[in-house]
């Protein structure tokens, strides 16, 4: 037996950390295709220092800039795919925590007709398992794409007539360029200009473990609405405790 206020609490509660793990998925899906995109638009030429580049070549020096091995020119192709599911499901979940939500409160207000409820509650439960279901699938090939991405290679790009362009999935970009953005004593700087890609990495990963949290979520609401499934004419009256058959 589960008190009816706890039941309550717990399960707004976890109805509302559904629509903010949603918004926040949206939210950081949206950020990084935007920041790529603005960061990298059509062909650029990054400052790379290589192995021909001359350990003391600086982004300033005019010789070292006509140096092909001190650059490395992407132009960014992507794989639209996984940004595209998660900002569905990311979408998708907030529209679904607040029609769970109101269905909810609904049945509520009906606690004077057991079939009334029954029937609510049977209505609530549909969306729940439907975005379970979604959720799982979007995780799974979210995380399989991004698994399934060839590695960031880059030493056979060192020329400004070559492009390096993929393509890849917006988080393998954005986490690959960030592997070459740190700073080498001696060197000039390593990536000169890709500070962004730390922040851009994180966030790219967090949108795609987000739709872990919003699978969890929902795992947690269809276990409520279980709960709740009580056929009528079973109900407590009167008890204020939800009784599990």
């Amino acid at each position: 037996m589960i008190p009816r206020p706890m039941f309550i609490f717990f399960f707004y509660a976890t109805t509302f950390l559904l629509f903010l793990v949603s918004l926040v998925v949206v939210l950081l899906a949206l950020l990084v295709t935007l920041t790529l995109s603005s960061k990298l638009p059509g062909e650029t030429a990054l400052w790379v220092p290589g192995p021909g580049c001359g350990s003391s070549c600086v982004v300033t020096d005019e010789e070292c800039d006509l140096l092909p091995s001190c650059y490395i020119t992407v132009s960014v192709r992507t794989i639209s795919g996984p940004t595209g599911v998660m900002i569905v499901m990311g979408v998708l979940g907030v529209l679904g925590s607040v029609c769970i939500g109101v269905m909810f409160w609904s049945a509520g207000r009906c606690e004077g007709s057991s079939d009334q409820t029954y029937k609510l509650v049977n209505v609530r439960f549909l969306p729940v398992a439907f975005l379970t279901i979604l959720a799982l699938a979007s995780l799974l090939y979210t995380t399989i794409s991004e698994s399934k991405q060839p590695s960031f290679n880059l030493s056979s790009h060192r020329s400004r007539d070559s492009p390096f362009n993929g393509p890849f999935t917006r988080e393998r970009w954005v986490c690959g360029l960030r592997s070459i953005s740190e700073v080498e004593e001696g060197s000039g700087g390593v990536g000169v200009g890709l500070e962004w890609t730390e922040p851009a990495c994180l966030m790219a990963r967090t949108a795609r473990w987000g739709v872990a949290g919003l699978f969890i979520c929902l795992v947690v609401l269809g276990g409520f609405s279980i709960l709740r499934w009580k056929r009528p004419g079973v109900r407590d009256r009167g008890k204020g405790v939800v009784v599990v058959a």
